[in-house]
């Protein structure tokens, strides 16, 4: 596929919340930003329902369950990692400056990168002010959004044969993009000094 058949799928997210590591946190409830476009094509690379069907399938193997009427309530955390490339993003004068960094990276992909035959969807010329603002923090998702867990995810039939890699064993995919926006996550702001 042409990297300009691609144009339309080509997009600065800043709807994603960004990590850091950081103490504490505020949950301020649904995400106020206007995220809705990201949310209808939302890249959350592996399947995040797989960490939830093992948690149940151990508990089917140990025969855990819960008093009559109690259900565990889960959710999906989901941050887009920094701590990479900025471990040292402490305080809000730090975070403004990874986020230039960022943009200008972006930018160049346009300029010298893998994007430099298309537009740049997100030129000066364009109103970022329509985007969503980005936010050091996380999103909680209902699981629910994310599609059915399924009854039996071992892939592997010939169980005394080990796969070449482990997560073969598993029907979840690794590239995973999702239309959300029925499940409008809620969000945590992480708590940043102001120098």
């Amino acid at each position: 596929m042409m990297v300009t058949e691609l144009t339309d799928r080509i997009r600065f997210n800043r709807a994603t919340p960004l990590e850091l590591l950081v103490e504490g946190f505020t949950l301020i409830g649904p995400d106020p930003r206007p995220i809705r476009d990201d949310l209808g094509l939302f890249c959350v690379g592996w399947d995040s329902r797989a960490s939830l069907w093992f948690w149940q399938d151990m508990e089917r193997i140990f025969d855990i369950a819960r008093p009559e009427g109690k259900r565990l309530d889960s959710r999906f955390l989901i941050t887009w990692p920094t701590w990479r490339s900025a471990p040292a993003i402490t305080s809000c004068s730090k975070a403004n400056e990874y986020l230039k960094t960022e943009q200008k990276r972006w930018d160049r992909e346009f300029t010298d990168g893998v994007f430099r035959e298309v537009n740049n969807p997100d030129a000066e010329g364009l109103e970022r002010s329509k985007n969503a603002q980005h936010v050091f923090g996380f999103w909680l998702f209902d699981t629910h959004g994310f599609g059915e867990m399924p009854e039996n995810a071992v892939a592997w039939e010939l169980q005394n044969v080990p796969p070449p890699m482990p997560w073969h064993r598993w029907k979840f995919k690794m590239d995973i993009e999702l239309d959300v926006t029925k499940y409008w996550p809620q969000l945590g702001v992480f708590h940043l000094t102001p120098e």
